[in-house]
């Protein structure tokens, strides 16, 4: 009799329904990261006061630097001033009496700044008829520079030839003045420009200079309109400048015009740079008066006007 397998199957163990715990090791990890966010937040904020309070610290440095330069750099007016009214007293008043010009030439002296070269100033070395009297002098404008500043006076004067003419003239007196530890000298010769209008004001701008010096066919051209603009400008009033000049001035006859000397013409993008000395002399006592000048030309109806003018 045959036997039957059996056909008997191993039952399956079922899976336990019980897991780890592993809340623990979760709440670790949480705190753990709540705990280095709380760190590095506390470092952040340690770290910006300290670099505030390390550039607050830099600010006040430079800000004290900067109140000590301008303080440094300041021009004291009032004495600078004072110096300068007896130098335009003694400027201004000369005649041809050679004594009265000789205790002039050691007076104007004392103002002046050293030099390495005997060279005579020219304000000192003066060849004239008559007399020059000061009338009224007061101050007008301070322009200060990197070496000093530029004292303008409104100087009334009265040129008198010696033989009864007489002429009353009212400009302003340029005096360049270095200072050095609170004391002055005058740097250069002053001159002379018509008193301004002070409601109005000239912005020049600068052109940047060719170096190449300008000899083409239109040179004898614009030295010919330069003769003729001094011409007016010396001896006519504004209105006869229209013509030529952008904004006119003059000095009203003070002077008579002699001529240029030293011209140099250097081409621009759409005009002529002109730099030369130009001569004058007084119209009563036959003073002279030379000044260095910078133009900017450009033409204007087959002629040329001066678009920009400064004394140097």
């Amino acid at each position: 009799m045959k036997r039957r397998k059996a056909n008997i199957h191993k039952p399956e163990k079922e899976k336990s329904g019980i897991r780890k715990d592993t809340s623990k090791r979760t709440a670790f990890a949480v705190w753990g990261l709540i705990g280095g966010l709380l760190f590095f937040s506390t470092l952040a904020v340690m770290l910006s006061i300290n670099t505030r309070s390390t550039f607050n610290d830099l600010r006040v440095a430079v800000n004290d630097d900067d109140a000590e330069q301008e303080e440094e750099s300041e021009l004291d007016i009032v004495s600078a001033d004072f110096f300068l009214r007896d130098f335009v007293d003694a400027y201004i008043n000369v005649s041809d009496d050679p004594d009265a010009l000789e205790e002039r030439r050691e007076a104007l002296h004392e103002y002046m700044v050293s030099t390495d070269t005997e060279a005579e100033w020219q304000m000192v070395d003066v060849d004239m008829e008559g007399e020059r009297r000061l009338e009224d002098v007061s101050l007008f404008h301070v322009d200060e520079t990197d070496e000093g500043a530029v004292f303008e006076y409104e100087v009334t004067y009265i040129s008198d030839s010696g033989e009864g003419t007489t002429e009353e003239q009212t400009l302003l007196l340029h005096v360049p003045v270095m200072e050095q530890g609170g004391q002055y000298a005058v740097k250069r010769e002053p001159y002379f420009t018509e008193v301004e209008d002070l409601s109005a004001s000239i912005a020049v701008e600068e052109e940047e200079r060719n170096v190449d010096e300008y000899v083409g066919e239109e040179q004898e051209a614009i030295l010919s309109f330069l003769d003729e603009f001094f011409e007016e400008y010396a001896t006519g009033e504004e209105d006869d400048l229209s013509y030529m000049m952008r904004e006119p001035e003059s000095l009203d006859g003070a002077f008579v015009y002699e001529g240029m000397v030293n011209e140099s013409i250097e081409e621009q993008d759409e005009g002529f740079s002109v730099y030369t000395d130009v001569q004058m002399v007084d119209d009563v006592t036959g003073l002279d008066y030379e000044f260095e000048v910078a133009f900017y030309v450009e033409q204007m109806n087959e002629n040329y006007i001066v678009e920009a003018m400064e004394i140097q």
